[in-house]
């Protein structure tokens, strides 16, 4: 009986350790993806500081005054240049949010995996402990109860016998399943 209910246990345990590895690579490829996805917000957060400084040099650029060497119809295409260029670096920062929005929603979906997976984490190794102390305490009822069967034994003698018994039960059943833990 002891050692049917250990092998029982044994092989739960054995499932929720599947279960565990399985888990912890679920776990392992969210938080890679959650740094390839830091990674690429910090590298937009980069390109649109980037772009948003030298949208600022080329307004201070636009600006009305003289260019350094007064040439009209050179000002003219320089003006129309940094003006073209202006609006593109505008439209790039649009882009930019766009995907900087994306990544912020990817973040915030990954850690929900994230959360998910630890919840689901937690629950096997509730359900272990518990399956764990009721057979436990059933097979040490189980226990007791055929120990006190024996009507000539005196109650010192009795107590000791289960005493030895639980003791024996419980080294080898802690032994075996460490070793095959």
């Amino acid at each position: 009986m002891i050692n049917e209910a250990k092998n029982k246990i044994i092989d739960q345990m054995s499932r929720i350790t599947n279960e565990h590895a399985r888990l912890t690579r679920a776990r392992d490829d969210i938080l890679r993806k959650h740094k390839e996805v830091q990674a690429c917000e910090d590298l937009l957060t980069a390109e649109r500081t980037y772009t948003f400084e030298e949208t600022e040099r080329l307004a201070e650029l636009l600006e009305p005054g003289p260019l350094p060497q007064p040439d009209f119809e050179r000002d003219f295409h320089i003006r129309a240049a940094l003006m073209k260029c202006a609006v593109e670096y505008r439209q790039l920062d649009r882009r930019i949010l766009a995907e900087l929005e994306m990544t912020r929603s990817a973040t915030s979906e990954v850690l929900d995996e994230l959360r998910a997976l630890d919840k689901e984490w937690d629950e096997p190794y509730g359900n272990l402990m518990r399956d764990v102390m009721e057979r436990s305490t059933s097979v040490i009822v189980d226990l007791i109860n055929r120990l006190q069967e024996p009507m000539g034994q005196s109650t010192v003698q009795t107590a000791r016998t289960v005493s030895a018994v639980l003791d024996s039960a419980t080294t080898s059943f802690f032994a075996d399943s460490t070793s095959v833990a």
